[in-house]
């Protein structure tokens, strides 16, 4: 149970990692596990802090309480540490109506990573009005001689970004049989590309009446004439070197956000590759 107590930091919390953390509860469910844990990464900077991605962890019984691998965590976090340079460890997550002892002994343990770990809960039980996740910070608190391991409650925003809206929405519109619906963004550029297909073929009519004119086949209009001019007046940018330009550097950019998205895949594939062959050659030992 939280504690009451004003939080020393104020966090915002990207749709990723709850997406990712109800990801990863499924999965495990349905392997027989009845809650996971994961580390989560993101900035800190004064009080404000954004969490931004997270990770599984692997996590064993122990005679006093899970113990996290710690070996596989410094690897995920170095990973990530060079994927994403401002990026620190911020804390860990688990599928958890309430905070057990279990989880003061995982939180110890990440002391050691971070100075100031934080915990983020998402609930599986009744389903309950808004999203079911809660995050917490530790503090001490003296209880006679002794100082007991507290947790307070932390002020949470969800701050997403156009590219996270998107999937996320995409996600929402899932159904259950595995068939997708139309996500507003899906409506909005097939109306886009509906448009630009129209136009495309008014144009091609308009380029072969002109060319019916040229041949001789067909007696031009000043009418037709004139909506021609003034159609082709309202595109003078096409034709202008800074048009050119523009658009070849936003292309550029679009064909490196591209590589540069292809390059990250492949480094977590071989990392995930590198890590699970690493647990094959410890299992073997």
């Amino acid at each position: 149970m939280a504690a009451a107590r004003t939080a020393s930091v104020v966090a915002e919390l990207h749709p990723l990692v709850i997406v990712a953390l109800a990801d990863h509860q499924t999965r495990a469910k349905y392997m027989g596990a009845q809650e996971v844990f994961g580390a989560l990464f993101g900035t800190h900077h004064g009080r404000q802090v954004e969490i931004c991605n997270s990770f599984e962890l692997l996590v064993t019984p122990g005679p006093d309480g899970p113990i996290v691998d710690r070996e596989y965590l410094e690897q995920r976090s170095a990973a990530f540490k060079e994927v994403f340079k401002t990026f620190e460890l911020l804390g860990w997550y688990t599928t958890a109506s309430e905070i057990t002892p279990a989880h003061h002994f995982i939180h110890r343990q990440m002391l050691a990573f971070t100075e100031l770990p934080l915990l983020l809960t998402l609930s599986t039980s009744a389903p309950q009005a808004g999203l079911p996740v809660a995050l917490y910070e530790a503090f001490l608190d003296l209880n006679g001689p002794e100082q007991v391991m507290q947790f307070a409650s932390v002020p949470c925003d969800i701050a997403t970004e156009e590219a996270e809206r998107i999937g996320v929405e995409h996600v929402a519109q899932m159904l259950t049989s595995g068939v997708g619906t139309t996500s507003e963004t899906t409506a909005h550029l097939t109306g886009m590309y509906n448009a630009i297909g129209m136009l495309h073929t008014r144009m091609a009519a308009l380029r072969d009446h002109v060319d019916a004119v040229l041949q001789g086949q067909v007696t031009a209009t000043p009418a037709s004439l004139r909506a021609i001019r003034g159609l082709l007046s309202r595109l003078p940018v096409v034709s202008s070197p800074g048009f050119a330009a523009d658009t070849l550097r936003e292309s550029n950019d679009v064909l490196l956000m591209a590589y540069l998205a292809t390059l990250t895949t492949g480094c977590s594939t071989m990392n995930e590759f590198i890590d699970h062959s690493s647990l094959l050659r410890r299992s073997r030992w």
